[in-house]
């Protein structure tokens, strides 16, 4: 019979790295598990580990993507899984581009963890299926309607609200609610802004500014 998930992680946890941290000047010895650590003053290693579990976050703000990269650095062969607390995909495409190969939520289901050690002792990369699930999701909750759309090409010509109204046949206030949408979903501050990512997206063409 197989060992249990619980088991086998706590197995994993008690014979890997748990990076600790000091800085020039300061002496940081707390409990920590496994047989190494990283010194982030001078980016070395000691001890040796095949599997580091880390917190994307680490203490005193230290980040755990650059903690990667110095591992890797000095540890080629060293594997490594982010534990995270925020599905973050800009920060999980930086981690894994600085040589992670697992990225796991914090609340993760024992069995998922254990998936994740597994996959990545064996040199294969594990993304948490909650992760890609909630990223799906925030990328269609971005996606523009087709209504919005409409009204942004109307801003890419310049058009006033009362103008957007008209050409749409919808109320003023309808036109301020697209807009107000169109703004959020592109993370644009005002309506230059908005065109511009829309530009950068594909939304919209140069041809439909002139």
């Amino acid at each position: 019979m197989g060992e249990s998930p619980r088991k086998a992680i706590n197995h994993a946890r008690a014979t890997t790295a748990r990076p600790e941290y000091s800085r020039p000047g300061r002496d940081r010895r707390g409990p920590h598990r496994g047989h190494g650590f990283l010194d982030s003053g001078t980016g070395t290693t000691r001890g040796r580990s095949d599997l580091v579990l880390q917190d994307l976050l680490l203490p005193d703000g230290i980040d755990g993507i650059e903690t990667t990269r110095r591992l890797l650095a000095r540890r080629p062969g060293l594997k490594v899984i982010v534990l995270t607390a925020l599905v973050d995909e800009p920060r999980m495409m930086a981690v894994l581009r600085a040589g992670a190969l697992g990225y796991v939520r914090k609340d993760a289901e024992p069995e998922v963890l254990l998936a994740a050690v597994r996959r990545v002792a064996g040199g294969k990369p594990y993304i948490d299926p909650g992760i890609t699930t909630q990223l799906v999701h925030a990328a269609a909750s971005d996606e523009l309607t087709a209504r919005e759309v409409g009204v942004l090409r109307q801003l890419a010509l310049g058009r006033s609200n009362k103008e957007i109204a008209a050409s749409l046949a919808i109320s003023d206030e309808t036109v301020k609610t697209h807009v107000g949408h169109v703004l959020g979903k592109l993370q644009a501050d005002n309506r230059t802004q908005a065109i511009v990512q829309a530009l950068k997206r594909g939304l919209i063409g140069l041809e439909e500014l002139e």
